[in-house]
């Protein structure tokens, strides 16, 4: 059966800026060892090159299981020892990564939690200064116009009126109860494709 998670189930012992200086010396220092066998590569070269997939990773261990003991058909330029070599440098690199993966998402869990604990602190603060406003506390104005933009949600307003809009307008039309116009206009550019832009003047 399972339990709600609350708060109370959240309690993490708080890491030391000292623990956190110690283990990024430490990721430094293997950044330092893996850095003559990195490489940066472009979007282009990461869709075009084969990923490390878990099926990739299935026929590749499969495959050279296979060549092992048929080796009388591998191809002349890949001989076995050239095989097992990359296979190797493959596996060590990829248990590398899953070590960094496993430990990135313990990283992220445990920020998460910190980061919903620090978030109500901040929200609960907040709802205080809101409560200060209102009261005409000094300073209070000034520290919740500050806060209060991030919760502001600009709309971003489309220079298209939308179907709904067009619709209500068209029959407003019909019907006689406004006056106005609804234009249609239609471009075709030498290079991009058909546009239609549609003015709606109704008022």
């Amino acid at each position: 059966m399972s339990e709600e998670i609350t708060k109370k189930d959240y309690v993490i012992p708080e890491i030391t800026q000292e623990e956190i200086d110690e283990m990024i010396s430490h990721i430094d220092a293997a950044k330092v060892i893996f850095k003559k066998y990195a490489v940066t590569l472009s979007p282009a070269e990461r869709q075009r090159l084969v990923s490390s997939r878990v099926r990739n990773i299935g026929f590749i261990q499969a495959s050279y299981l296979s060549a092992e003991s048929h080796q009388n058909m591998l191809p002349a330029y890949i001989p076995i020892s050239k095989y097992k070599n990359d296979k190797d440098y493959f596996e060590r690199k990829h248990s590398l990564l899953s070590a960094v993966n496993g430990f990135a998402q313990e990283i992220s869990d445990s920020l998460i939690i910190s980061s919903d604990i620090v978030y109500h602190d901040s929200l609960a603060y907040y709802n205080t200064v809101k409560e200060a406003e209102k009261q005409h506390i000094s300073g209070a104005e000034t520290e919740f116009n500050k806060l209060k933009t991030y919760f502001a949600r600009d709309k971003v307003k489309s220079s298209e009126p939308t179907v709904k809009k067009l619709e209500r307008d068209f029959r407003s039309l019909l019907h006689g109860t406004k006056e106005g116009s609804i234009a249609v206009k239609k471009t075709i550019p030498k290079i991009e494709h058909t546009k239609i832009k549609i003015e709606d003047s109704v008022h």
